[in-house]
């Protein structure tokens, strides 16, 4: 990701990485199923380190708390049903408005 993050800068575009959440990583308590596996240590781990490095780069945001705990937006252990999807878009078009790059928000006019 921080070549991605060099090479648009380079060419002075804005590239931003988004941490999304998964159901079994994180606050999201498992639903039962025949497809539901535990996470493995790497899984977790990878998690971990994840969100340290989106709490320590500007251009990485951790969505991964964005659905405030709420199993019913998945479909299973990883996939967001319709609901899950318009929350993270939610907060996706939140977090790009808040830097001022959609077209009408109040930072991207004064540029």
């Amino acid at each position: 990701m921080q070549l991605m993050q060099a090479i648009a800068s380079s060419v002075e575009a804005t590239f931003l990485a988004y941490l999304q959440p998964a159901e079994a990583y994180g606050v999201y308590p498992p639903t039962s199923g025949e497809d539901y596996r535990e996470p493995d240590a790497a899984a977790l781990r990878f998690l971990a380190v994840a969100q340290e490095a989106a709490a320590e780069l500007p251009w990485c945001v951790d969505l991964t708390a964005c659905l405030a705990d709420n199993n019913a937006m998945f479909v299973d252990g990883i996939h967001l049903n319709e609901e899950g999807n318009a929350a993270l878009t939610r907060s996706i078009i939140a977090d790009l408005d808040s830097r001022g790059l959609l077209i009408g928000s109040a930072d991207a006019r004064e540029r």
